[in-house]
């Protein structure tokens, strides 16, 4: 019997193994949640603040006004699937998730204008999971889409006579999907992603599209469909009719530019992908890290008893793997 230690990539027997760090997320940073909506606004979608208000438009064709608390709230039908919703100067623009559009709203007569721009060049599915989060970005006049699908932003500029100027699109760093919620503030792009339950603080470029994350956080709540900000409040919208808010998100300023250090020490549930050729291994932390290895190969996994190792399996090569990374290589038969 040999044994082999490496660092983090192996070559045993035609055996490829890697573990890139993933990105870790602090804590959720702000006061735990009041709710204001108590089922008002069924399906709140998209939001943004107008007008010293919450905007809001809901799944079945509404959009909603209310003060901070949730007071005063004011619905008006204008109909469709809407899931996003932005102000540019005295105006309201609303995202249509089918057929992919926007539409103006004047907010003072609560009105659509009758100008509306189309959206069918940004592909989507036949159903679902395609248009989900809007915002304007006024520093450079463009205006950002979310695709939940695939979790990238699509940047575009609105013209006169509907036309729509395509600029391209970007990813953010972590390649997180199910976008679901996007607002700016102060030049500060704020990204929400339902499944994975993160929101992400950053900017992008306007002339190469390249996206820079400053931090990110684990969202609280669940199925998460909006978001904005006023201040250090930040408004959660919930698909099940949830309105929440929080105080004392951090602004930029107050955030260390330096990411967390991962914690590797417990390990929480992994998922074994042997099609694919993927060990995905999620620790008590939230951390992740992926394992690859050659797609179609018998493998088992088992993890110790205190879940500090875990143990893989190829053929006659067994891995070891601890804290994180790869502690030893046992090769039987040999």
């Amino acid at each position: 019997m040999k044994i082999f230690k490496f660092s983090s990539i192996i070559l045993t027997l035609g055996l490829i193994i890697s573990i890139p760090l993933a990105i870790a997320a602090d804590a959720w940073p702000a006061s735990s949640g009041t709710e204001i909506n108590s089922g008002s606004v069924t399906e709140p979608s998209g939001s943004t603040i107008y007008g010293n208000q919450l905007w809001v438009v809901s799944d079945n064709g509404y959009v909603w006004s209310m003060n901070s608390d949730g007071s005063s709230k004011s619905g008006t039908y204008v109909g469709g699937d809407l899931e996003g919703i932005t102000s540019k100067g005295s105006y309201l623009y609303l995202l249509y998730e089918y057929p992919q559009s926007i539409a103006e709203f004047n907010p003072t007569t609560r009105t659509l204008t009758g100008n509306t721009w189309n959206l069918s060049s940004i592909s989507c599915p036949t159903t679902g999971s395609c248009l989900e989060a809007l915002v304007y970005d006024p520093a450079n006049d463009n205006f950002l889409i979310g695709h939940q699908g695939t979790g990238y932003t699509h940047v575009t500029k609105l013209g006169t006579g509907s036309s729509v100027t395509y600029i391209g699109s970007f990813a953010p760093l972590n390649g997180y999907t199910d976008l679901a919620g996007m607002y700016m503030q102060d030049g500060t792009l704020y990204q929400i992603w339902d499944s994975p339950d993160r929101i992400a603080l950053g900017t992008y470029d306007p002339t190469t599209l390249a996206y820079t994350e400053i931090h990110h956080y684990t969202l609280t709540g669940d199925n998460q469909e909006g978001v904005s900000l006023n201040g250090t409040t930040i408004y959660i919208m919930e698909d099940d009719a949830g309105i929440y808010y929080y105080t004392g998100f951090p602004t930029v300023s107050s955030i260390t530019e330096s990411e967390p250090t991962p914690d590797y020490s417990t390990i929480s549930s992994y998922s074994l992908n042997i099609r694919k050729g993927t060990l995905l291994i999620t620790y008590i932390s939230g951390d992740t890290t992926t394992t690859t290895f050659t797609a179609g190969s018998r493998a088992y996994v088992g993890v110790s008893t205190d879940k500090s190792e875990l143990y893989l399996l190829i053929g006659t090569t067994m891995q070891t793997y601890e804290n994180g990374v790869l502690a030893d290589t046992v090769i039987f038969g040999r």
